[in-house]
């Protein structure tokens, strides 16, 4: 992990100084994180249970906590650079579901975590920013599959980690917000792959750390939640941000939507309760799923849910999960229902448990809990219909590959 040189003393815990923002949440949250890949294997069905069985999967070769995963074209999944063990990585590895083993590929040619990965429309991916060794990078590069390696292509008009990277209808890529090793952001810039150039484009109509990004029908993309503090050199509140008084929050910002078309961000309705750390998800119907996070006022994790109707811009209330929890993940399966698995919640660290949104009903149903928790992780939906997941394990005391399956 980058270690930039940011410090502060919360509810009488020290931070080292060696160690930053990234760094920091992720020793408040996971003091001792592992690798961990789960693969949830699932297919429509007509009603919702709770069964389900698990069973070994291959590992991965190295650790890669806070890595990039990206689904490819042929459907294998690219995993590239994240952290093991606390050291930055720049190796790079590519899952098949049909052999269900996990063979190398190039290198990125800057080691990164926290960076943002998006499959562009020819097939290549680009990864952007991150952490190296103490320092925020505006790096970017793409990896081609038909070679297996990576190219530098010109650096993002700010360095930021964090931020979220969404591909527009048109093939170009909006990166917006983050972390810039000193504030949080509220520029945005869009890369275009044609040329490999990146432009600025209108900013946000407020800072934001910890937020999402969702890509609409109709080509808008829905940005909603996170932190808004822009003081120089703060943390943001971390997951077990009860470590850091409520005074040092800020409520997060309202929802904002921008036009492509016209390179231009517009307000929206505010959610009904602030939040970061959270998921969004775009249902079948076109509407957006908000669940969980955590409060930025209060510091505790969340366990309502929203809908955003993209029609009347409004916001209205769904059913909440069983048990609160951010830094989850959540997928949107072939059948249209929504799995939220892993994330944090305090006074209970990590979590293994798993739960499913029925559309229809607006309800959660319990699902089967993954074998280790997994916090903060990432979700990549396979084209055979299965979510592979990759993330954190506090379990043990060093960053380790392992794998499992979950067979429905």
């Amino acid at each position: 992990m980058r270690t930039a040189r940011v410090q502060r003393e919360a509810d009488g815990m020290q931070v080292p100084p060696n160690h930053g923002h990234m760094e920091w949440i992720r020793r408040a949250c996971l003091p001792a994180a592992a690798a961990f890949v789960l693969v949830l294997t699932c297919s429509p069905v007509a009603a919702r249970t709770s069964t389900g069985t698990w069973s070994p999967a291959a590992g991965l070769h190295d650790a890669h906590d806070h890595a990039a995963a990206t689904l490819l074209r042929d459907g294998r999944v690219l995993v590239a650079g994240g952290d093991g063990d606390g050291i930055d990585r720049a190796s790079a590895e590519i899952y098949d579901p049909a052999s269900n083993r996990w063979s190398r590929t190039g290198a990125l040619r800057t080691p990164r975590s926290d960076a943002s990965a998006t499959a562009l429309a020819d097939g290549r991916v680009l990864v952007a920013g991150g952490g190296d060794a103490g320092a925020v990078l505006s790096s970017a590069e793409v990896y081609d599959p038909a070679t297996g390696a990576w190219t530098t292509t010109r650096p993002m008009t700010t360095r930021r980690e964090g931020q979220t990277a969404t591909r527009l209808p048109n093939g170009t890529v909006l990166l917006a917000g983050g972390f810039d090793g000193e504030h949080f952001l509220g520029s945005a810039e869009v890369f275009d792959p044609s040329t490999g150039a990146w432009t600025p484009t209108s900013p946000m109509t407020a800072p934001r750390f910890g937020h999402t990004a969702t890509l609409l029908k109709d080509g808008r993309v829905l940005v909603a939640g996170g932190y808004a503090l822009d003081q120089a050199a703060t943390l943001p509140p971390v997951w077990d941000s009860p470590r850091i008084p409520p005074s040092q929050h800020a409520d997060g910002p309202a929802a904002e939507l921008y036009d492509p078309r016209l390179g231009a961000w517009m307000p929206t309705r505010a959610m009904g309760t602030a939040r970061a750390a959270h998921t969004a998800s775009l249902l079948t119907d076109g509407r957006v799923l908000v669940a969980g996070g955590t409060n930025p006022a209060t510091g505790t994790q969340l366990a309502s849910c929203e809908l955003f109707d993209p029609a009347g811009g409004g916001w209205k209330d769904t059913g909440s999960m069983d048990g609160a929890r951010a830094l989850h993940t959540a997928t949107v399966l072939p059948d249209g229902s929504v799995i939220v698995a892993g994330g944090y919640r305090l006074g209970d660290g990590s979590l293994s448990s798993a739960e499913l949104y029925d559309v229809p009903g607006g309800v959660w149903v319990a699902a089967p809990g993954m074998p280790r928790p997994l916090s903060p992780a990432s979700a990549t939906a396979l084209l055979g219909g299965g979510v592979l997941v990759v993330g954190g394990d506090e379990s043990r005391g060093h960053t380790t590959g392992e794998a499992a399956i979950f067979h429905s």
